[in-house]
């Protein structure tokens, strides 16, 4: 839920607990430690504090532990330093403990405050992770508009905080609420950036000859200028020779690998065998270009992804599917079905490559729990899927009339999530999306009549939610690694089935 701030700002106080004991055995000192200073202040989100720890009498390695909030470097030697959680709105505590073998130790608890205010320094990106200029961020009272590398700064501001960005073109408007980091990452749904193009071509050999029945082949062209792009460069390919375009976004030229991978499904939607690896590096494309790249395939080694599958009563098993990503690529679709209680998986085990895990059940209401596992190690069997009850539609019914930016819309969420409520238009003629951010189960359409975005009169709109997980803050979902929102790494959640509503007259 949203953090309060409470008062102004708090001084942490630090003072020594422990320090000294007589060890077992012979009985002898151990020696003595007490760390320095013994007072300190510390905010959240602010500067480090360094503590500094002396032993008397011993020669003993000491080590650091922390208990509560925050993170400590290095784990070992004479001196630490603690660093503050980046954002929270309430105080909160932490111990410090150094030690130094068996009954010697010496801690310092942390009283952590909260700012009266911030600066929020943060990025509009878009679905694809790449940085979107002229975004009109609002916080407040005061609005600002993203520069060309999609970041803004506004000072002075008091939490939590709500966020609203809103780009025009296409017509998107998003509200984070109950913000208290000073760095976020605000995500534009559906705006992603028109990539460069140019085109792979080359022969595939080795392996089961191409196009046969049951036979899968693909190839993939991997960059660190298209890592971010949502379709995945990739093609199967049934024939020599192939022609895949390779998209990327930045400079006119960018370099990386091209990956093959062959499998065999025997009649199946999941691989029984691999058949053919291999891949190329320092393959250049430049934009509206054409690279050769000819691989000789070789069967990979294998191994197996399983585990065990737990769905709540309420709920039908929709299905799983498998992929296989390489560190430097987006994934690669095996194949799926729809096990019932335990599965297993052959995947290759090459390149680095790991897997992911897709499984989903759908409810009598059409709302869906889904489940995301990445970075799978080849050979991990001992996997857990638990399929939670959905989030479920509230109010408004379903074809609702006379809605406005007024109208409250609820739902039912699920434990440890945070809430995605979005808001789009059904008919011919393009209309404002909206979305909302937040940890609780109701929201309102946001009003963005002042930015431009009013919500148009007599439209036709549909209105969905989508949960995330494990989060317990927008803080974190708002977080520069945070992926939830692209659709990438490892996450549970939800979705609702869509519900039509008319806007006012």
């Amino acid at each position: 839920m949203p953090f309060r701030a409470r008062g102004g700002l708090a001084v942490a106080l630090f003072y020594l607990v422990a320090c000294g004991s007589s060890g077992g055995g012979g009985g002898g000192v151990q020696g003595t430690l007490t760390i320095s200073p013994q007072t300190a202040s510390a905010v959240i989100g602010g500067p480090a504090v360094s503590f500094t720890a002396t032993l008397s009498g011993s020669s003993n390695a000491i080590s650091w532990t922390l208990n509560g909030p925050g993170t400590i470097a290095p784990s070992g030697g004479s001196t630490t330093t603690y660093t503050p959680p980046p954002f929270g709105g309430s105080p909160v505590t932490a111990t410090v403990t150094a030690s130094a073998g068996a009954g010697v130790s010496a801690s310092a608890t942390v009283q952590v405050g909260v700012p009266t205010s911030i600066d929020v320094s943060g990025t509009v990106v878009g679905s694809d992770r790449v940085p979107i200029a002229g975004v009109n961020v609002t916080i407040g009272a005061q609005s600002v508009i993203t520069g060309a590398d999609g970041r803004f700064t506004i000072s002075n501001v008091s939490l939590p905080y709500d966020l609203t960005a809103v780009l025009t073109s296409p017509k998107r408007g998003i509200v984070y609420q109950g913000l208290t980091r000073r760095d976020p990452t605000v995500v534009m749904l559906g705006v992603t950036a028109t990539p460069l193009t140019g085109t792979v071509t080359g022969n595939l050999s080795g392996g089961h000859p191409l196009g046969g029945a049951n036979e899968s082949t693909r190839v993939q062209f991997a960059s660190p200028e298209a890592r971010n792009l949502l379709n995945g460069n990739d093609l199967f390919v049934a024939s020599n020779p192939y022609s895949m375009q390779a998209a990327w976004i930045g400079p006119t030229t960018t370099t990386g690998t091209v990956h093959a991978l062959q499998w065999q499904a025997d009649g199946g939607t999941v691989p029984t065998s691999f058949t053919g690896y291999a891949s190329q590096t320092g393959v250049s494309v430049s934009s509206g270009g054409n690279v050769a790249a000819d691989l000789v395939m070789s069967a990979p080694p294998v191994s197996t992804v399983g585990g065990t599958i737990r769905i709540d009563p309420s709920l039908l098993y929709f299905g799983q599917s498998i992929s296989i990503t390489f560190p430097d690529a987006p994934r690669i679709v095996l194949g799926g079905d729809a096990p019932s209680g335990t599965f297993s998986y052959l995947v290759p085990n090459v390149g680095g490559a790991t897997a992911s895990l897709i499984a989903q059940a759908i409810s009598s209401a059409s709302n869906v729990s889904d489940l995301q596992m990445a970075g799978i190690p080849p050979g991990t069997t001992n996997l857990v899927v638990d399929l939670a009850a959905p989030p479920t539609p509230v109010a408004p019914a379903d074809l609702a009339t006379d809605i406005a930016t007024t109208t409250v819309f609820t739902w039912t969420g699920m434990p440890g999530t945070v809430n995605l409520f979005g808001v789009r238009g059904r008919g011919t003629t393009p209309s404002p999306s909206y979305y909302v951010v937040t940890s609780g189960t109701s929201a309102r359409i946001p009003d963005l009549a002042a930015q431009g975005l009013g919500l148009p009169p007599a439209a036709a709109y549909s209105w969905n939610v989508n949960t995330y997980g494990p989060l317990t803050s927008v803080d974190e979902l708002a977080g520069a690694a945070s992926t939830y929102l692209s659709g990438s790494g490892s996450y549970f959640g939800g979705t609702t089935a869509p519900r039509d509503f008319t806007t006012t007259l």
